[in-house]
């Protein structure tokens, strides 16, 4: 115990991917891994472990880091909800106004490219799967993310530095279930895939959503900022595009969200001395 307690962050990255990656090998290795996303059954065990892993490492850090007082403190930043509205906005229009954007722009030179919500012969249920998706990602995996690693990575160092970190660690979390998920749709082009789906694209991400939990301390905020991620994807990604034009994308997309990381990197503060822990933040709140 007084080793996680002395190694809290390395402590709840090793739960999280404990779990995540321990509950999808054993969900899917007995019919075979990797496997095919399609199944149904299959896909909701791997959606889940990948949710448990973080919401339940989080939590159970905070209590014992903390106790009863951080888990309270961790539902205040979890209930925030009084946040400008401008950081709202940043939230929930950063991922899909530049894939709106992107796909616009590339279906001016390719029909392919037309965003799935508009070629799609079932918007309903694409458009539930999306929202649906995309809030039990957000909710479940920042309860970790944000609600406990981000704010005490930030205690010593910048937020260029401690977001990137965290955001490599956040794109490797997510290999495992994407080698299982795109294996038999991506084929030879699956370690492109990965990295441009998970390195490339995630880490500049969360550093976005690093910067805008310093500027908010709400966690709710970062949920719903994760849940555009995944959820806009699903909802304007082309449906018909190749597995080589969909990486087309992709590269795109990174470099969209590389060029906004490296922006607001200039915001310089040293990130939340008082955050993600203890009374004082929720009285600065």
């Amino acid at each position: 115990m007084s080793g996680i307690r002395r190694y809290p962050i390395v402590a709840y990255f090793v739960l999280a991917f404990v779990i995540s990656w321990g509950g999808i090998l054993l969900a899917t290795v007995p019919s075979g891994f990797p496997g095919d996303k399609e199944d149904a059954g299959l896909f909701v065990l791997v959606f889940a472990s990948m949710a448990a892993g973080p919401s339940i490492a989080g939590i159970v850090m905070t209590a014992v880091m903390e106790g009863r007082t951080g888990l309270r403190e961790l539902l205040a930043r979890v209930t925030r909800w009084r946040v400008p509205l401008r950081w709202y906005a940043v939230a929930l229009l950063t991922a899909p106004v530049l894939l709106a954007v992107i796909f616009g722009l590339l279906s001016l030179v390719s029909p392919v490219f037309t965003p799935g919500i508009l070629t799609t012969a079932d918007r309903v249920g694409l458009l539930l799967y999306a929202c649906v998706g995309g809030l039990a990602a957000g909710v479940f995996e920042e309860i970790g993310w944000t609600g406990f690693a981000t704010p005490r990575m930030l205690r010593r160092t910048s937020l260029l530095l401690r977001s990137l970190t965290l955001g490599l660690i956040w794109s490797v979390w997510h290999m495992l279930p994407d080698v299982w998920g795109s294996t038999a749709v991506f084929g030879s082009l699956l370690v492109p895939r990965m990295l441009l789906w998970t390195v490339a694209m995630m880490t500049p991400y969360r550093l976005l959503m690093t910067w805008v939990y310093t500027h908010t301390r709400s966690v709710l905020v970062a949920m719903l900022m994760h849940a555009v991620f995944p959820g806009g994807q699903a909802l304007l990604a082309p449906v018909a595009a190749s597995p080589a034009q969909h990486l087309l994308w992709y590269a795109i997309f990174a470099a969209a969200l590389w060029a906004l990381a490296l922006i607001v990197a200039r915001d310089r503060r040293k990130a939340l001395p008082d955050a993600g822990s203890g009374i004082a933040e929720e009285r600065a709140a």
